[in-house]
């Protein structure tokens, strides 16, 4: 009886222990750790060498493997090698950006380099492309460097939650174990590579759970994407076949959503693409009431699906004949299913969220001062919507009166304070103030966003609420305020512009 591979996950498992038994308190002690910011739902500053230490016990275990069986080392060193280079590349990339914060370009650029040297000098994955050069043609060579990539980032996307991006990569190096394990003698390059990854999961997992000890980290999720992705390529010439690409995107379901999705949002809001935001699915089931643990369990939940159905698709479709057969109506049913859990997600979402239950008020007293012309400070509260911190219809309003009465400290007796479309106003009774006036108020302003961020204990920097000065004309027009015109009178009252229909 063989017992390399159970020696090898055993010597991971206790070098997992370990590393992240020292890895803790360094990462405390040299201050290598996530500090508190507006996206970041942690009070304190965390660890955030977690991927550092899952790759150490990962390197124990295949460093062991090839001790204990020096011929298979001898017959996967052209592969080991260039692989070896890629994660290292992306390891000190994730460790880089973590602590000191990189540029998208940059980023992009070595996880451009890390694909194209493992597509070039990696011997099966060459293979691969090789293959499907004759059936897709020169495409494929993007093709595979767009999935590396894609993979990387769809796992680093996933990893804003205790226990999700470790659950879910610990899942997925399971179900590669299994494949790799039919692939037979091709497959053992890619079964000693997950193989040694789970148990060092296992030992991350430990101490990421809710409540977690420490971060996985861009350092984490990179190359583990990456390495999720280059072990999907190096299936044998038998099965690379469009069966084998349906299962593996479905394996990778979830983070692969998540990752489109976010794409697609972005894309629609015309904001950047890798700008971070608390909108992935994760936060949006937070902001529905579910715990971190809740969420985590439903989202894993969906991933175990998404693996089951794809080992099913395998055993019910063999062929690429029988693909576009019996194949599309089973892809058919997932896409409803997963269609229809989204669309009442959404539901519940627009029926619970605070985001709608921001109040927007409106004044139409004509007895209220009249200006000739209007200042009005603008405090755009969206950030705080984005970060997730209204998230009950109860306590929004609660905080929007808190933070309209502390306003009110430093405001005159006719100045006006109302809530609109997710800004706070304030209507300055002082028709022409002057430049100092208004940087006393500016930071008359910024004193009381602070003092309201200490009063809630808010993780997101009040400081930083985007706060503008505008002079503006108001007009009453049929109960509804419009805008002044250049042929219409000048005489303004302080009033609550309708949203536009």
């Amino acid at each position: 009886m063989d017992l390399t591979l159970p020696t090898t996950i055993v010597a991971t498992f206790i070098a997992g222990l370990t590393a992240f038994r020292f890895a803790i308190p360094l990462a405390l002690r040299y201050k290598l750790v996530d500090v508190p910011n507006s996206r970041r739902r942690h009070a304190r500053p965390m660890p955030i060498i977690g991927g550092a230490a899952v790759f150490a016990a990962w390197f124990v275990g295949v460093v062991t493997y090839c001790l204990l069986k020096p011929e298979w080392f001898l017959l996967n060193r052209a592969s080991l090698l260039p692989i070896g280079v890629s994660i290292t590349m992306l390891l000190s990339l994730g460790l880089v950006d973590d602590l000191r914060g990189l540029g998208p370009r940059l980023k992009l650029g070595v996880q451009l380099l890390a694909a194209i040297n493992v597509i070039t000098f990696e011997p099966i994955v060459h293979a691969f492309c090789l293959h499907w050069l004759a059936r897709i043609g020169f495409m494929i060579w993007p093709i595979t460097v767009i999935w590396l990539v894609g993979l990387s980032n769809a796992i680093n996307l996933v990893d804003g939650l205790d226990g999700l991006a470790g659950g879910i990569s610990l899942l997925v190096a399971s179900s590669l174990v299994a494949i790799s394990a039919k692939w037979g003698v091709h497959g053992q390059l890619s079964l000693v590579l997950m193989a040694a990854l789970i148990p060092a999961l296992m030992a991350f997992l430990r101490k990421n759970w809710n409540p977690a000890d420490i971060f996985l980290g861009d350092n984490g999720s990179l190359p583990i994407g990456f390495l999720f992705g280059v072990v999907s390529l190096m299936c044998p010439p038998q099965s690379r076949s469009w069966v084998h690409a349906i299962n593996i995107i479905l394996m990778m379901g979830y983070p692969i959503m998540d990752m489109g999705l976010c794409t697609y949002r972005r894309f629609r809001k015309h904001t950047p693409l890798f700008k971070a935001d608390r909108n992935h699915l994760h936060h949006r089931l937070l902001r529905l009431g579910m715990t971190v643990r809740q969420t985590a369990t439903m989202l894993l939940s969906l991933t175990i699906y998404l693996q089951l159905t794809a080992v099913c698709v395998v055993d019910l479709v063999r062929t690429d004949e029988a693909l576009f057969t019996n194949g599309l109506v089973y892809m058919c049913a997932i896409g409803i299913s997963m269609f229809s859990l989204f669309y009442l997600l959404r539901a519940i979402e627009l029926k619970l969220t605070a985001r709608l239950a921001a109040p927007d008020e409106r004044q139409s007293d004509p007895n209220l001062p009249q200006f000739r012309q209007c200042t009005v400070v603008r405090i755009e509260l969206e950030p705080l919507f984005e970060t997730g911190l209204f998230e009950e219809k109860e306590r929004v309003h609660q905080i929007v009166a808190c933070l309209k009465l502390m306003m009110q400290t430093f405001t005159r007796k006719d100045d006006l304070i109302y809530m609109a479309h997710k800004e706070l106003n304030i209507v300055l009774s002082d028709t022409q103030p002057n430049d100092q006036t208004i940087k006393v108020l500016e930071i008359a302003i910024k004193e009381k966003l602070v003092l309201f961020q200490n009063v809630f204990n808010l993780q997101y920097s009040m400081a930083d609420l985007p706060v503008k000065f505008t002079t503006e004309e108001f007009l009453i027009q049929n109960n509804a305020p419009k805008r002044r015109q250049a042929d219409q009178p000048t005489v303004a009252v302080p009033v609550i512009p309708k949203k536009a229909a």
